[in-house]
């Protein structure tokens, strides 16, 4: 008898080429997204009431946007807004339903972004740092397709005193194939980001299922400047 070949990955077959691999699991992954990993307005309600005000008329790149939760709640404050992902199957999940005119969903990899130079005013990548296997070469994109004193808007997953919690749950993705390439805590994912040219100017930790690490940045050469400016009509001032 002919047996019928399994819907699910073969998840364990990880000498396959990696990154196809991994689309793969997205893909299959991509219509129970929600109940295993939720990001919606009652997990984190702090993150949703700020991000409309952070990107309030402007233009918005989202990278890693999974089913598009985020982006759908959002979008109606941007002036324009592109939610990607590299999974096919997330932005199929994504297009479903109703969203703003100005949402588009789009096909991208985070590591080769296919916008050009300032081309951004924000950029969103919420919990995707963490299982990107090369989130160095991912912020050296959004630093490419980011405008001059553009805002980067990073949440992520970190590790806390709750390590049995989390440590259920990474072990429940990994049985899916989805693995934390970092795991970071409070301390070391903004010193992740500032050893790559970003400086967090907000942030709050935000305790759910897996707790979160809301995280708004800019560049850490454009901070120092706009530093060195004030300090220096501060002096002006003064001996005027």
């Amino acid at each position: 008898m002919r047996m019928k070949k399994s819907v699910i990955p073969d998840l364990l077959d990880w000498k396959k080429d990696e990154k196809t691999m991994s689309k793969r699991i997205w893909d299959w992954y991509a219509p129970v997204y929600e109940i295993f990993m939720p990001m919606d307005e009652k997990v984190f309600p702090e993150m949703y009431a700020r991000l409309p005000e952070v990107i309030r008329g402007k233009n918005v790149l989202e990278i890693a946007t999974g089913p598009g939760t985020l982006a759908k709640r959002i979008a109606p404050a941007a002036g324009k807004f592109i939610a990607t992902d590299y999974s096919e199957g997330m932005i199929k999940t994504a297009r479903k339903g109703k969203y703003a005119p100005n949402l588009t969903f789009e096909i991208a990899d985070a590591t080769d972004l296919p916008y050009g130079e300032g081309e951004f005013d924000v950029v969103v990548i919420a919990n995707a740092l963490h299982i990107m296997p090369d989130p160095v070469k991912a912020l050296r994109e959004i630093d490419r397709v980011l405008r001059p004193a553009g805002i980067l808007i990073a949440p992520n997953f970190i590790q806390t005193g709750q390590a049995g919690k989390t440590r259920i749950w990474t072990r429940l993705l990994k049985l899916f194939g989805i693995r934390f390439e970092r795991q970071w805590t409070a301390e070391t994912y903004p010193a992740f980001l500032a050893e790559n040219g970003w400086q967090v100017v907000r942030s709050e930790v935000m305790p759910a299922r897996v707790t979160m690490m809301y995280t708004e940045c800019v560049r850490a050469k454009e901070a120092g400047a706009s530093a060195a400016e004030n300090q220096s009509e501060t002096g002006r001032a003064e001996h005027a």
